[in-house]
C-alpha cells in the first residue's frame, strides 16, 4: 500500500492517549421546597477500543504478516511428515507436528489484507440529559428524564479494494487498486480491509418513572421509555459493522434502528404485603418489536462486491415495501450471475435501490413473573420465609427479532430462535421454583 502511494498507508497508526473528558451538570430545587427539582447535564466519554485493534497496531509495525499458511483437512497431506495423511495415518500427540514455515513478509497475489488507518482514534460519546423530578407527596415521585447519546468515532471495517460489478458489468471482478499494484510491480491483492474509526450511532430517550416506597402496604416502581437508538448496517458501539455498498459507506439506506432497538417500553416492579405474613412481588416488561433486515441469505453477493459486505435485498423505488416484486421479476439472485446482472442492471438505472438497514420489526415483547412468598415467626429472634417464584407466567415465547430473514425462503418472516433461549433471566417458557430462607 504504501508502495503505490495509498493514503491508508501513509503512516503507522499510533495511541491516542491524550483524550479530554468534560463533564458538567446541575440540580436546582426550584422554590427550594424539596417538591420540584430541575436536573440536567453534559458529558464526553470516552470508550475502549476492541482487543484486535491494539494488535493488529502492533503487528502492522513489524516486518513480518500475520497470516495463516495453511489450512488443513481430512485427507491432506501434513507438511513435515514424511507424507503422512490428516486423518488417515497421521495421530495427534504421537505423529511429528505439521513444519510451520517462517512468517511471510509480501502477501500472495489475490490475497485479503487488513491495514490500520493511520487516523484511528478511540470511540467516545457525547451525552446530554435534562430531568425534572416531582415529589407529590411524602411516599412517591413521578420523573421525567431525557437523554441523548451520540457516539462517535466507532469502530467500522471499509473494504477499500472491492469488485467493482456494481459500477459497471464491464469491469467484471476487477477492483480499483489493481492497476496500481500491477504497475508497481506488486502482487495483485483481492480485498483490503481498513479497520477505520468512522462509525456513528445516535440514541435518544425519554423516561417517564413513578417510584412509591411502603405505603398501605404497597410498593411500586414503573418506568415508561420511547427511544430510538441508531446506527450504520449494525449495533452501535459494534465492532466492524461492515457496509452494504463499499462505494457509499454511509448512504441512507444504511442508517436504521439498531437490532435490540425497540421503541416503547414498559417495565414494573411492586411488592404487596397482605396480611399474616404474606407477600406478593410481581415484575412484568412489556417492549415493542425488535429490528432486523431482509437479506437474500449471506453467500449471496447481489451487488457484484466480493467478500466481506453486509447482506441487504434490492426493491423497486416504485413500490419499496414489496421485498419480494424483484425476486419475482429477475429471479433468485443466488441462481446465476445472469440473474444478480439483472439486480444490478436495475439498480444503475434508478429503478431499483438497496432496503434499508433494519426496516423489518419482530415480536413484540411481554413476560410477566411473580414471586409469593409467607413469614413464619420463630419466637423474637427467627424467621422462616417460604418461596414460590413463577417466571414466564403466560408461558409466551419471545422471538424478539430472531426470524428468518432469507426472502426466497418459505421461512421468510417466521420466527427462528428465542431471546436467551438458555437463559435464566428472561426465560422462554414457564417455570418455577419453591424456596425456603432462614433469618436470625
Amino acid at each position: 500500500m504504501k508502495a503505490i502511494g495509498h493514503p491508508a498507508a501513509s503512516a503507522l497508526p499510533h495511541d491516542d492517549n491524550r483524550d479530554f473528558s468534560p463533564r458538567v451538570g446541575f440540580a436546582w430545587d426550584i422554590g427550594g421546597t424539596g417538591k420540584h427539582i430541575l436536573r440536567g447535564g453534559y458529558g464526553l466519554y470516552y470508550g475502549q477500543t476492541f482487543l484486535n485493534i491494539p494488535l493488529f497496531m502492533i503487528q502492522q509495525a513489524n516486518p513480518t504478516i500475520f497470516a495463516g499458511v495453511f489450512s488443513l483437512g481430512t485427507g491432506d497431506v501434513v507438511p513435515g511428515t514424511g507424507g503422512k495423511i490428516l486423518g488417515v495415518d497421521w495421530r495427534f500427540g504421537i505423529d511429528p507436528l505439521p513444519t510451520i514455515p517462517p512468517p511471510p513478509t509480501q502477501l500472495a497475489a489475490g490475497n485479503t489484507g487488513r491495514i490500520m488507518d493511520p487516523k484511528y482514534r478511540n470511540p467516545y460519546t457525547q451525552q446530554w440529559n435534562l430531568g425534572y423530578a416531582w415529589q407529590l407527596n411524602s411516599y412517591s415521585v413521578l420523573e421525567f428524564d431525557y437523554t441523548h447519546v451520540l457516539g462517535l468515532h466507532e469502530s467500522k471495517t471499509l473494504n477499500i479494494n472491492p469488485q467493482r460489478r456494481l459500477l459497471s458489468e464491464s469491469f467484471g471482478s476487477s477492483r480499483p487498486l489493481d492497476g496500481a499494484f500491477a504497475a508497481a510491480g506488486l502482487p495483485v491483492l483481492g480485498r483490503i480491509d481498513l479497520e477505520a474509526s468512522v462509525g456513528r450511532s445516535r440514541y435518544d430517550g425519554m423516561n417517564v418513572t413513578y417510584r412509591r416506597r411502603l405505603h398501605n402496604r404497597v410498593t411500586v416502581n414503573a418506568t415508561y421509555t420511547l427511544s430510538k437508538a441508531v446506527a450504520y448496517d449494525g449495533n452501535s458501539a459494534a465492532f466492524r459493522n461492515r457496509a452494504v455498498n463499499h462505494f457509499d459507506y454511509f448512504n441512507k439506506y444504511s442508517l436504521g434502528p439498531v437490532p435490540n432497538d425497540t421503541r416503547h417500553r414498559f417495565s414494573a416492579s411492586g411488592v404487596i404485603t397482605l396480611p399474616k405474613g404474606f407477600q406478593i412481588a410481581p415484575i412484568v416488561q412489556i417492549e415493542s418489536a425488535r429490528a432486523y433486515s431482509p437479506s437474500y441469505g449471506s453467500a449471496v453477493d447481489v451487488l457484484g462486491l466480493g467478500s466481506g459486505r453486509a447482506n441487504r435485498i434490492v426493491v423497486f423505488t416504485a413500490s419499496p415495501n414489496d421485498l419480494k416484486a424483484t425476486l419475482a421479476a429477475f429471479g433468485d439472485p443466488g441462481a446465476s450471475n445472469t440473474n444478480r446482472i439483472k439486480y444490478r442492471d436495475c439498480i444503475r438505472a434508478g429503478q431499483c435501490t438497496i432496503y434499508p438497514f433494519d426496516k423489518l420489526r419482530g415480536q413484540p415483547y411481554f413476560q410477566l413473573d411473580t414471586r409469593i412468598s409467607k413469614d413464619f415467626r420463630i419466637k423474637e429472634k427467627y424467621t422462616v420465609t417460604a418461596l414460590f417464584q413463577m417466571f414466564d407466567l403466560t408461558n409466551r415465547a419471545n422471538f424478539g427479532n430472531n426470524f428468518s430473514g432469507d426472502v426466497r425462503q418459505t421461512t421468510f418472516g417466521k420466527p427462528n430462535a428465542f431471546i436467551t433461549p438458555g437463559g435464566v433471566i428472561v426465560p422462554h417458557a414457564f417455570s418455577g421454583e419453591f424456596g425456603v430462607k432462614f433469618a436470625f
